[in-house]
């Protein structure tokens, strides 16, 4: 491989880790209303310049979305240090084979949790009286996995250098 073409690879890789981190502790997969969003690893208030952060209890979802939005958090966080990982035996002119395969398994689990987490969302109606829309924080995560799964398949489909 080139070390262009490696080199590229970790910045890809890199990207995809921080797409992800950001999608699952920062960026709200719906908003109500300005100052209102809601992620899967908790929901976040601003009201007169005070922002507070809570959990997803006092939405009013069940359990199976509660535990959902937990298992999104975990799988995308997971799947990010699992690219950091497959961009160090890039950058350390590894094969990454290893890693790369742990990063596929890591992001098709993180997928099934997001799709969970988003089909049984209770909706914000019954809370604030309008409809939630959605945020960018679900768009990122699917990008996220995206860029680990290319990335992935990638290196898993590469020849091994002969020595």
């Amino acid at each position: 491989m080139s070390a262009r073409s490696r080199w590229v690879a970790v910045g890809i890789a890199l990207l995809g880790a921080c797409a992800l981190a950001i999608a699952v502790q920062g960026a709200g997969w719906w908003s109500v209303e300005q100052g209102f969003s809601i992620g899967p690893s908790g929901t976040r208030v601003c009201v007169e310049g005070e922002c507070s952060k809570k959990g997803l209890e006092w939405i009013g979802g069940t359990e199976l979305w509660r535990r959902a939005g937990i298992a999104t958090t975990a799988a995308g966080l997971i799947t990010a240090l699992l690219l950091v990982a497959l961009a160090g035996a890039l950058a350390a002119r590894r094969t990454g084979r290893l890693a790369a395969g742990a990063t596929l398994s890591a992001a098709a689990t993180a997928a099934a949790a997001a799709i969970l987490f988003v089909a049984t969302f209770p909706g914000t109606e019954s809370i604030t009286g309008r409809a939630a829309g959605l945020g960018a924080g679900g768009l990122v995560h699917a990008l996220g996995l995206l860029i680990a799964a290319a990335v992935s398949v990638w290196v898993l489909r590469r020849r091994p250098a002969v020595s």
